[in-house]
């Protein structure tokens, strides 16, 4: 039972009014400070939890599993960079691509979203290429693909 009278449910604070007077009492200006995430608990919590804690921006269990399976998965991951279905339609550069692989597989800090959503779009269009398409196997191509990946798409049958 809280000091309002109202009680919370087990595990919940969202029935606690005094909770909820609370909060509603904390100016905007001290909750929402522009470019600072949770400005006022890493504020409050200066000289009680260690500087590197209070100002990294994310949490390293968001990025170290994808990490992991980028160098349990090297070896595959190395070959498939080397004839990338993304690269050939002018969507991603393979060098750069194997370069940020790299990098990550070092634990150097990289845009693990991006490579990891890079990834599953290599990995799609691979699918992709295996099905038939209009009743047969088909491969996807680019004709007069530029460095900067522009080209007309061909789908044409397998030999």
């Amino acid at each position: 039972m809280s000091s309002s009278g109202a009680s919370a449910v087990a595990g919940t604070t969202d029935l606690d009014r005094g909770l909820f007077e609370f909060m509603y009492a904390i100016p905007r200006e001290q909750l929402v400070r522009p470019g600072q995430r949770r400005s006022l608990m890493r504020r409050a919590l200066v000289g009680i939890v260690p500087d590197e804690l209070l100002t990294r921006k994310r949490k390293a269990y968001a990025v170290r599993a994808p990490m992991v399976a980028i160098a349990t998965e090297w070896a595959s991951l190395a070959n498939m960079t080397k004839e990338m279905v993304s690269g050939s339609l002018g969507i991603v550069e393979p060098e750069r691509f194997s370069a940020a692989l790299q990098k990550a597989q070092e634990g150097k800090e990289v845009a693990m979203v991006i490579l990891t959503r890079t990834l599953g779009i290599e990995v799609w269009l691979r699918e992709v290429r295996s099905y038939k398409v209009y009743g047969a196997n088909t491969t996807i191509g680019v004709q007069g693909a530029s460095s900067r990946g522009s080209g007309k798409v061909l789908m044409e049958p397998l030999s």
